[in-house]
């Protein structure tokens, strides 16, 4: 089974995915980015950091599930990462866990088929996530105003229709028993 894992920034979508995969052995989906490679992270870990040019050689041999573009600004220069999964086979006796975002989700559904996943919406209120973002440095007030905006269009309800999926609260709870939850 593949656990789908969708929440708005800083929700601790990325923290859970870990726990998941450090507790229980899940095998995580890993994917593509052209952004690049942040301080503690490595690649393979976290995802597969690839230039602009191999990214669109993804896009172009039709090697990926699903793919989305992010713009962002980098010291105020605007910029375009993309985000994908890689065309990969799943084995049925194994349980997998990937973040994705809607579009992503409905792409990755559409490939692997719908009984074969599991979505989460971790819902965690923009106050929390603000909070947890300034928490973590380099924090720049247009662009997280430009991340809630997004994400508010992006997991409106609106939006998310005709997707199967179950709300699990990531506020004033221990980390724990929201992995517990996901996992039951």
């Amino acid at each position: 089974m593949i656990k789908i894992l969708m929440a708005s920034s800083s929700a601790g979508k990325d923290y859970i995915l870990k726990r998941m995969v450090n507790d229980y052995g899940i095998i995580p989906i890993i994917s593509h980015t052209s952004r690049p490679i942040r301080i503690n992270e490595s690649n393979g870990r976290e995802y597969y950091f690839v230039s602009t040019y191999e990214f669109a050689q993804m896009i172009y041999e039709n090697n990926l599930i699903e793919y989305r573009t992010y713009n962002t600004l980098v010291n105020d220069i605007p910029e375009v990462w993309y985000y994908g999964i890689a065309k990969q086979p799943f084995d049925s006796s194994k349980d997998y866990v990937v973040i994705l975002d809607v579009q992503g989700c409905r792409e990755f559904i559409n490939y692997i088929g719908e009984d074969n996943v599991k979505v989460y919406y971790i819902y965690c209120d923009s106050h929390i996530r603000t909070e947890r973002a300034k928490s973590r440095g380099s924090f720049d007030d247009y662009e997280w105003m430009r991340r809630l905006e997004d994400d508010a269009k992006v997991f409106s309800e609106e939006n998310m229709r005709g997707i199967k999926y179950k709300t699990v609260s990531n506020q004033y709870r221990n980390i724990d028993d929201v992995v517990k939850e996901i996992m039951e």
